[in-house]
């Protein structure tokens, strides 16, 4: 009987051992998993430059131009979110026209895209890209648009009040 207590004891450690190592095998593969994850490269807005003309006439030619980095992912294309409504000071709300709007890739080409109009929430999205064809890396917009209502005049001065880029963005 003493001869079989240390095999017992082999046998525990040996389960136990095993066990152990699983367990290691289990952590190590989760945790390769989600650095997998981590070191996929994320989407991200590496450049946006806007150009902003005030006509004569009140109305304001904007132009903006976006680096946007796919990484890995495979995306149609972005959405850019345009405000249409503005708020005075005196909390009136006045709405803004969004017209003559082109999309070009940096090749000159231009870009597929759809007007969406949000009229609850005061906001027009142009969903920019080919519902067709996927993309990845990193892609040129060049945003063309002409403003119509944007300029706030008051007795001293006259103002452009304008969120360039957006809050609506899901990337950094």
């Amino acid at each position: 009987m003493l001869q079989s207590a240390p095999n017992n004891l082999k046998t525990v450690i040996m389960k136990k051992t095993t066990k152990i190592i699983l367990i290691a095998f289990l952590f190590t593969g989760i945790s390769l998993l989600y650095k997998s994850d981590i070191f996929a490269q994320q989407e991200q807005i590496n450049k946006f430059n806007t150009i902003v003309k005030i006509n004569n006439d009140g109305s304001v030619n904007i132009k903006e131009e976006i680096t946007y980095d796919f990484g890995d992912n495979l995306r149609h294309g972005i959405i850019r979110t345009i405000p249409t409504i503005k708020i005075n000071e005196k909390g009136e709300k006045f709405k803004i026209t969004i017209k003559d709007i082109s999309v070009f890739k940096d090749s000159g080409e231009p870009h597929k895209f759809n007007v969406i109009k949000k009229g609850s929430s005061g906001e027009m999205e142009l969903k920019i890209g080919d519902p067709d064809k996927k993309v990845s890396g990193e892609n040129f917009y060049e945003i063309n648009y002409l403003v119509l209502g944007g300029l706030t005049y008051f007795e001293d001065y006259d103002e452009f009040y304008w969120n360039f880029t957006g809050n609506q963005w899901d990337v950094p």
